[in-house]
């Protein structure tokens, strides 16, 4: 949660999506590599933080709403991210010898 945050206030630093779904990319990989047994959860909770983000936006800055699909389109990387990680893992783990 407390690396969401970091993706939320980056986005509200930034304002460019490339480099938030990036970041959020690579959050994602990084704890689907420590946590591999339920990936997803990582690519949803990383991957929510973009439309929360716009929507926090909106209701503080009252600035417009971007297109909600632009937001949504950041759950494909978070996901890909984290299923990445967890692959990553399982190699380590069989080039190491422990199988699990």
């Amino acid at each position: 949660m407390l690396l969401s945050a970091g993706v939320i206030a980056l986005d509200w630093l930034v304002r460019d999506l490339s480099i938030s779904l990036f970041v959020v990319t690579i959050v994602a990989l990084t704890l689907g590599t420590i946590w591999r047994d339920r990936a997803w959860r990582w690519g949803v909770i990383t991957g929510s933080a973009l439309p929360i983000s716009n929507l926090l936006n909106s209701a503080i800055h009252h600035d417009p709403l971007v297109p909600a699909l632009l937001y949504v389109i950041a759950f494909v990387p978070s996901l890909v991210g984290a299923y990445m990680g967890a692959f990553l893992n399982k190699m380590v783990s069989a080039l190491r010898g422990k199988e699990d």
